[in-house]
């Protein structure tokens, strides 16, 4: 009896992680000591340093290590197949006692070519980052190929911060911290990049990392944490053990 409700535990606990996992497509915590390349393409500087971007401990989201954003160009990663439906998330770690000019954060392009440059490639785009470039613009931002630059609030925090969109029946809608920022046409993601911004100066005063990147293949809600999927299996794991002790 022991082993039977051993094994049914088992099995249904591996249903669950699959439950948990399903959709999820692509997912980056910058553990390594170094940036897997393999599956990081680079443009322009890419990596080598803080002017060119680097894996840091200076900052970290969850785990030790993270994202140190470059000022010259940036990395991508190209989505295969390319995905009609999707949701991102992606940490920032914004140290708001910086400024910081024009700083293209994250986004994505419809094409799954090397970006090459700005925009990210032909087509449509889409960027979100931090917004200081005039009077009334201290806050964050979205800015796409159809709608150019649009600032959304007056008031950034230190911190990590989750920056999510999502994409379907070719429309992009992308969020901080929950809160809708603004809309925009987008009829596939075929490339994620991680871009510029900042100055070397900038740089070196701790600003701009990223973290825990998910990429999945359907519709989910832009402001939960995408890390507590695995908290949540690792509660029903337990649960089962509970039940097979019974």
């Amino acid at each position: 009896m022991k082993v039977y409700f051993f094994f049914t535990s088992l099995i249904l606990s591996l249903f669950l992680v699959n439950i948990v996992s399903a959709g999820l497509v692509f997912h980056e915590t910058f553990e390594a000591d170094k940036l897997d390349e393999t599956k990081w393409g680079t443009a322009g500087a890419g990596v080598g340093g803080p002017n060119g971007g680097t894996i840091s401990d200076k900052q970290a989201h969850t785990g030790k290590k993270s994202w140190w954003i470059g000022s010259t160009n940036g990395i991508f990663y190209i989505l295969n197949p390319v995905l009609q439906t999707a949701t991102v998330y992606c940490y920032l770690y914004d140290n708001d006692k910086e400024a910081s000019v024009n700083a293209q954060v994250i986004g994505c392009t419809t094409e799954t070519t090397k970006v090459t440059g700005w925009p990210i490639g032909s087509g449509s785009w889409m960027y979100m980052g931090l917004c200081t470039t005039g009077p009334n613009c201290a806050g964050y931002y979205f800015r796409s190929a159809d709608k150019g630059e649009i600032c959304v609030g007056d008031k950034r925090s230190t911190g990590w911060h989750l920056f999510a969109y999502v994409i379907d029946q070719g429309t992009l809608t992308a969020y901080v911290d929950g809160k809708k920022m603004e809309s925009c046409k987008m009829p596939q993601i075929g490339t994620f990049v991680i871009f510029h911004a900042w100055s070397a100066e900038q740089f070196l005063k701790e600003g701009g990392f990223v973290d825990d990147i998910y990429i999945f293949s359907d519709k989910r809600e832009p402001g939960k944490d995408p890390t507590l999927s695995v908290q949540s299996n690792d509660k029903l794991a337990v649960t089962w053990g509970e039940i097979k002790r019974s």
